[in-house]
């Protein structure tokens, strides 16, 4: 693990864009987390590091959006890291475009061995422009397992502005944080764009991997959760493929 935070870090601290703001959110560790984000913290100034108790993904989440002063903000897991031109290219794209969100692709690697396992074939990455309303007539289905938009935090660059107005709420789960955020989130972008480039490096088999011992009720959560925000747009359709989609986990989990 101490190879992997530090890891995520330095891929932060040389990125080509330099104007960063990197906030640390150290969510109770009781390991050496804290003292290799404190010595990053000492030696550049662009770091802020908070230090808080163990509370969760979200929470964290939730405390360094708190902290940020900056435009845009980027969420990075401790155990994934960027490749050195990524903030660039995503800040470049988000504001030639003037859009809310920017994202691009996202690489899996195979954990201990670091090798690509595999990087998404889709059109979808090809500096595509989304406005608001395609997104309601064809994109909400994402959310449901069917083939659309990335739905996880990885590898996104949104307008602080755009978090700032959505008041999003914090689920209290530990499975599907990054879809009931962006559920929150992305319908309310008035244009969402896409890159070609990878700027995202995905640790398969890390610490963002391991099984969930509640996870059939982390599930129904999920699941109530999205029905909840369907229902209230009249989703009709989207409802029916959060229950298949439900159905089909349960039926897979139970193999």
């Amino acid at each position: 693990k101490e190879i992997e935070i530090s890891q995520c870090i330095k891929s932060l601290i040389n990125q080509t864009y330099r104007n960063l703001e990197i906030i640390l959110v150290n969510d109770g560790s009781t390991d050496s987390t804290k003292n290799i984000c404190k010595k990053f913290s000492d030696k550049d100034i662009r770091i802020k590091l908070i230090n808080k108790k163990n509370e969760g993904l979200e929470k964290a989440r939730r405390t360094g959006l708190e902290y940020a002063t900056g435009d845009y903000v980027m969420f990075v897991d401790g155990d994934d890291w960027l490749p050195y031109n990524a903030v660039e290219i995503l800040i470049n794209s988000i504001k030639k475009a003037n859009a809310d969100i920017c994202f691009g692709k996202l690489t899996r690697v195979l954990d201990k061995y670091g090798l690509i396992k595999s990087e998404p074939k889709h059109n979808i990455y090809n500096n595509i422009i989304i406005n608001k309303n395609e997104f309601k007539d064809k994109y909400y289905q994402s959310f449901c397992g069917w083939e659309g938009l990335p739905i996880t935090l990885c590898g996104k660059l949104y307008k602080k502005s755009l978090l700032d107005s959505c008041n999003i709420r914090t689920v209290g789960i530990t499975l599907g944080e990054d879809l009931c955020f962006n559920l929150q989130v992305m319908p309310k972008a008035e244009n969402i764009i896409s890159v070609p480039e990878t700027v995202y490096f995905y640790r398969w088999g890390g610490m963002t991997n391991k099984i969930n011992e509640k996870l059939f009720i982390e599930a129904c959560k999920v699941y109530n959760f999205k029905v909840n925000i369907f229902s209230k747009m009249g989703l009709t359709d989207c409802i029916e493929k959060a229950s298949f989609e439900l159905c089909n986990f349960f039926r897979s989990e139970e193999r």
